[in-house]
């Protein structure tokens, strides 16, 4: 029977000071969450190597190419200049005087099956444990990857059996603000074996609040029930929101008063009428969750039910748009799940453009993050990268949505790197981002929400019934 740590809450020691000099590490997986922690850790002073088999990826940031994520490739850069970054796509050369290593493995989901596929964290650990020397088996191998319950373990007592230093440490960033995430993350948990304390690890990201050392599969748990909860409070608040566009009420208002109640709505993240979910965690770490529990419970509506509605609600807004028998192109702004990312895995508003075109609409859509060549003209279509087909075009610039009549708001216009609100004089609006300058933009153009009243700011009290009735969404 295997021993588990108790939750405990241990405050930073007075030794997690970052040491002079820094503390050499080794990043392994140079994908998402990888370069975000190689920027962060050389922020910190530490002198760090990045390991990637690709050497396409490991050219791209020899180059000075990197995210859009705010930060990431100034930091890089600048560390790459004075040597404290180096990238290299060999394990022994990479680990070659290392105390820690941090696996950031990608974790994708099966195609056939919904579980994740660890063939690439299983080769990255075997080639580690290859390449780690018998004066390295003081070695601190850190887990970041998103991995069911009982993944680290395994891998901890068959190829990382010679390493007694293995933890489990997830990531809960959110792209467009993970560097803010890694630095102040919302939760601070890391499992590992009875007996054995992460201080080396604490010390390495400067921990400065309490983390929760726990055993293996809580902190693994704990990931996918965070991602499961943030997925479900998305879907909560539509459900509402459409309900509140039925009876005439105000859902910004409504959702206002009940995320006012911190002491058991625990939070207001997510918690805000506006699109459907997705992006690169979310909708993975929900399928994962669902696969894990489907294996001993037969039966769980609710959570089953996250992604159908989700699916309902894109759905929904694609017959509502189609319903108003727009003549020309259809206008997005915005295509990446969110602002401030160019990510369009499992983006909805990549779905909800596909769901147009396929029902005879033209799509013109800005986005200047994403980098989606099959977007534009593509004869059939790719669901292997979830691409839209047939009339599909992705701009650089923002002249020939003058040409359109109906505008959606994928992303806050003040979030573009250049003037929107003079696009959209004139124009039919709807906003699928409950864009919080919606007040300016009533002001030049039909303004409606996608399942909320536009008639009223976020701020004003609201205690009057509506004097209309919001047009039906029962389409």
């Amino acid at each position: 029977m295997k021993q588990k740590l108790d939750l405990v809450c241990c405050p930073q020691m007075s030794s997690a000071k970052r040491p002079d000099g820094g503390t050499k590490v080794c990043v392994v997986g140079l994908g998402y969450v990888g370069t975000v922690n190689l920027a962060y850790l050389v922020k910190r002073g530490h002198i760090v190597t990045g390991l990637d088999i690709s050497q396409e990826r490991i050219n791209r940031l020899r180059a000075g190419e990197s995210l859009p994520e705010p930060d990431v490739t100034d930091v890089l850069r600048a560390a790459l200049r004075d040597g404290r970054l180096k990238l290299s796509t060999e394990y022994r050369t990479a680990l070659a005087g290392a105390s820690v290593a941090i696996l950031c493995i990608n974790t994708p989901q099966r195609v056939d099956d919904s579980w994740p596929d660890l063939r690439f964290l299983h080769g990255a650990t075997k080639s580690l444990a290859e390449a780690v020397t018998a004066s390295q088996n003081s070695l601190d191998v850190v887990l970041r990857s998103t991995v069911l319950p009982g993944t680290t373990r395994r891998i901890m007592s068959s190829t990382l059996a010679n390493l007694r230093r293995v933890w489990y440490y997830p990531e809960f960033l959110r792209e467009g603000s993970a560097m803010e995430d890694i630095q102040n993350p919302p939760i601070r948990i890391i499992g590992g074996q009875n007996g054995t304390y992460p201080q080396r690890v604490i010390d390495l990201y400067g921990e400065t609040e309490s983390v929760k050392i726990t055993d293996y599969e809580t902190a693994e748990t704990v990931k996918y029930v965070c991602n499961a909860f943030h997925a479900l409070k998305v879907v909560f608040t539509n459900e509402v929101s459409q309900i509140c566009g039925h009876l005439g009420v105000d859902s910004n208002a409504v959702m206002e008063v009940v995320c006012s109640d911190r002491k058991l709505n625990i939070s207001t993240a997510y918690m805000k009428p506006g699109f459907a979910f997705g992006g690169s965690c979310l909708p993975k770490d929900l399928s994962a969750f669902l696969k894990l529990s489907k294996e001993q419970v037969p039966r769980l509506p609710l959570l089953s039910s996250i992604k159908v509605s989700n699916d309902l609600y894109i759905e929904l807004i694609a017959r509502r748009i189609h319903s108003l028998k727009i003549r020309g192109p259809v206008g997005m702004l915005g295509l990446s799940f969110k602002p401030n990312t160019g990510d369009v895995r499992d983006s909805p508003f990549l779905r909800l453009a596909e769901m147009l075109i396929s029902a005879g609409h033209q799509v013109i859509a800005y986005d200047p993050s994403v980098e989606l060549s099959p977007f534009c003209g593509t004869s059939k279509p790719s669901r292997e990268a979830g691409n839209p087909i047939g009339k599909g075009h992705l701009l650089k610039t923002v002249d020939l949505l003058h040409k359109c009549s109906l505008l959606l708001l994928a992303h806050p216009i003040d979030s573009f790197d250049l003037p929107i609100l003079p696009l959209l004089q004139g124009k039919r609006i709807i906003d699928l981002c409950n864009d919080p300058a919606r007040e300016r933009i009533a002001s030049v153009a039909g303004y409606e929400g996608a399942c909320w009243r536009s008639d009223l700011p976020l701020s004003r009290q609201s205690g009057k019934a509506a004097k209309t009735k919001p047009e039906s969404w029962s389409l």
